[in-house]
């Protein structure tokens, strides 16, 4: 996991999942020329009801193997995955059972993930208020749908083909944009408060020194 440990600088490409347990959409990203490499879905409808997480898994498997094929086996440590965040909830428009398939999915695509070798931001991910938050200020609209992020991002990486895609993939496209434009620093500004009111309660300067020496280092970690 690289959250709090490396520079997004170290990395030139992302690999974005917003996952699902049907159709989970997917994006490589080329983070220093601003390029979408590679996209797809993974459609579990197509595997037997018996097989679907042996067959979703081993589909995560194949697209972080294409991605590598992608931008060479030698620039392996130069990406890394995230994915959109597992709901805590289900929502007005989902049930219980829509939201347990989620989490299977998300636990499937973890366990995938740590067996890929490929540098993971975190197995939390990208919260889809997030998202919303960051496209409102990107497209100037006070409740962004997927279809005014999916404009947005057709514009914005107007030489990669979308319309063969669904929603899906330009929605794993949008949690990347948000995690490198948004949310890799506030996690660090967060983490950063977090130790300074760990500061004020040290009993010890050696501890307070220790701990000024960690808000250094994550200082030096942000974009």
């Amino acid at each position: 996991m690289i959250k709090f440990s490396k520079k997004l600088s170290q990395y030139s490409y992302v690999l974005a999942f917003d996952l699902a347990k049907h159709l989970s959409g997917y994006s490589l990203i080329d983070i220093n020329n601003n390029k979408v490499l590679l996209a797809g879905v993974i459609d579990t409808e197509k595997a037997h009801s018996e097989f679907v997480w042996d067959y979703f898994y081993n589909q995560v498997i194949n697209v972080m193997e294409k991605c590598l094929n992608k931008i060479g086996a030698n620039n392996a440590g130069s990406v890394f995955i995230t994915k959109e965040r597992l709901p805590n909830q289900n929502g007005r428009f989902s049930t219980i059972l829509t939201l347990q398939g989620l989490a299977q999915a998300h636990a499937v695509f973890d366990l995938a993930a740590t067996h890929s070798g490929i540098d993971i931001y975190d197995y939390d991910g990208v919260h889809s208020t997030s998202v919303k938050a960051y496209f409102k200020t990107l497209t100037g609209i006070d409740k962004p749908q997927k279809e005014d992020i999916a404009k947005y991002i057709q514009d914005k990486f107007n030489d990669f083909n979308f319309k063969d895609y669904s929603l899906d993939v330009t929605d794993s496209v949008a949690v990347a944009l948000t995690l490198i434009n948004k949310k890799w620093n506030a996690d660090i500004t967060e983490k950063i408060k977090e130790i300074k009111k760990e500061q004020k309660d040290a009993k010890s300067q050696t501890k307070v020194n220790k701990l000024s020496e960690n808000i250094k280092f994550l200082e030096g970690l942000k974009k």
